[in-house]
């Protein structure tokens, strides 16, 4: 056992192409409360000892998608989540914190895995 490293709690290890900012100003970073880290324990095999919850809505959808304009629509399909993700997030006080803002960008991800 040991503890899931920090890049796979983000975007489940998909870092390729994201940008990060880092900042060491003592007077920024005053202002910025930062959420705890949970850390997550595995087992030696590498998979996660506590299956987080999330609702397979793609295993669903990918019975529906079964002609070739449904499958053309997979491209549509990721954009709406993403903007939907996006969205969720500035409207609501919570930002990406919002369950909704979440459930929208963990589809996202499944959809981008899915094509």
């Amino acid at each position: 056992k040991g503890v899931e490293p920090l890049p796979a709690q983000i975007a489940s290890g998909d870092l390729d192409g994201d940008r990060y900012f880092v900042c060491w100003d003592e007077d920024i970073l005053q202002q910025v409360k930062p959420d705890p880290v949970v850390e997550i324990t595995v087992n030696v095999e590498g998979g996660s000892a506590e299956k987080r919850p999330c609702y397979d809505w793609l295993k669903e959808a990918q019975k529906l998608m079964v002609d070739s304009v449904s499958v053309q629509d997979i491209g549509a399909l990721t954009g709406c989540l993403y903007k939907l993700a996006e969205r969720t997030a500035d409207d609501s006080k919570l930002n990406m914190r919002d369950p909704d803002a979440i459930a929208f960008a963990e589809a996202y991800n499944q959809a981008l895995e899915f094509s």
